[in-house]
């Protein structure tokens, strides 16, 4: 229990809350942190890169500390089903950082019921 609570502690002191956020998650650093575009450069180039890596560890992250009661968002589709719709949100917002991405689709999937 103690542990849990300052867990929650953690990530809810670990940043400013902004309004646009969906869930406080806590410093990003590393790939996902990346842009889109660079996502996306690195999908044309085939394989399995670093970037996909990074964006299906960021979603089980906000999977298993979501504060809903659905800890199982994404799991009517596989990897490829979760990849394929941060693909296209990177495709219309290129800018924006993998983080989000992964974090619209998350919500996308949480509101659909996927």
């Amino acid at each position: 229990m103690l542990r849990a609570l300052l867990l929650i502690a953690f990530f809810v002191f670990s940043r400013p809350a902004m309004a646009q956020d969906v869930w406080p998650i806590g410093a990003e650093f590393g790939l996902i942190i990346s842009s889109c575009q660079s996502y996306l450069n690195s999908y044309q180039n085939g394989g399995y890169s670093a970037y996909e890596q990074a964006a299906l560890g960021y979603f089980s992250a906000i999977n298993a500390f979501s504060v809903t009661k659905n800890k199982n968002t994404g799991s009517q589709t596989n990897a490829e089903g979760i990849l394929g719709e941060i693909k296209l949100y990177c495709v219309y917002h290129p800018s924006d950082q993998l983080s989000k991405a992964t974090l619209a689709t998350y919500a996308k999937m949480l509101t659909d019921g996927k």
